[in-house]
């Protein structure tokens, strides 16, 4: 299906939680991040959707295996240190959420940035 694909700019893939789950978005993300090549994974792993959340950040709450998500990682490594806009959580604890959450995604997100633990707090009244 995306054969040969060389920007994903124009395929609206990400969109909210609910309907990823429900449509299957997330095995066309993960097709869509497998195919694209190199020169515009490293453009497209900086620009953010329509709910302000980089590529690396739908990744993790998508629960993407760590293979998945190493191209989008390596491609825009600054983005570890963002907050997601949608949940406020850090971008480990955002992959670790959800029933099919990838263990080794949320060490190596972790492993990556360790402060984003010390940074998130429960109770910020």
């Amino acid at each position: 299906m995306f054969y040969g694909c060389q920007s994903l700019n124009f395929i609206n893939l990400q969109s909210s939680l609910a309907s990823i789950q429900y449509l299957g978005t997330n095995r066309l993300f993960t097709q869509a991040v497998r195919e694209i090549t190199p020169q515009n994974m490293t453009m497209w792993s900086k620009i953010k959707d329509e709910e302000d959340r980089l590529p690396l950040a739908t990744s993790a709450a998508l629960s993407q295996k760590w293979s998945d998500i190493e191209p989008i990682f390596a491609a825009n490594k600054l983005a570890i240190y963002e907050t997601d806009e949608v949940t406020g959580l850090p971008l480990c604890l955002l992959a670790a959420v959800g029933l099919d959450s990838d263990i080794e995604s949320v060490y190596r997100l972790l492993k990556e940035y360790p402060p984003a633990l010390m940074h998130f707090s429960l109770d910020e009244s």
